[in-house]
């Protein structure tokens, strides 16, 4: 099959490329990925959400008044 580009999606190159691609978003996707570039706050495990909640709030409120 051929785009209207031209490119044949059944070609070996397109497949290569095509997995290059889809190895690459599975691997900058993931949140360790976006923290560790800084891009986020950092990930809080789920056991200690409510610690990390609890702390936020805290400093929120006390930032606010």
């Amino acid at each position: 099959m051929k785009f209207p580009d031209g490119v044949d999606k059944d070609s070996e190159a397109y497949k290569k490329f095509e997995n290059k691609v889809i190895e690459r978003l599975k691997q900058t996707t993931s949140a360790m990925f976006s923290s560790s570039r800084v891009w986020d706050d950092g990930i809080i495990l789920p056991q200690n959400t409510r610690q990390v909640d609890s702390m936020y709030s805290s400093y929120h409120s006390f930032v606010i008044h």
